[in-house]
């Protein structure tokens, strides 16, 4: 079965592109999974 195609979003902290399914969400924001950790640790 073909891989699925996802789109790239950037992160709200570093701005880097990241495929779809390898961010998060945290307060209306999308977040590579590294960013997400970080500011997960401030709450």
């Amino acid at each position: 079965r073909p891989a699925k195609i996802l789109d790239s979003l950037e992160c709200k902290a570093c701005n880097e592109s990241t495929m779809e399914s390898r961010t998060r969400r945290f307060d209306g924001q999308v977040y590579c999974i590294p960013c997400f950790e970080k500011v997960e640790q401030k709450i």
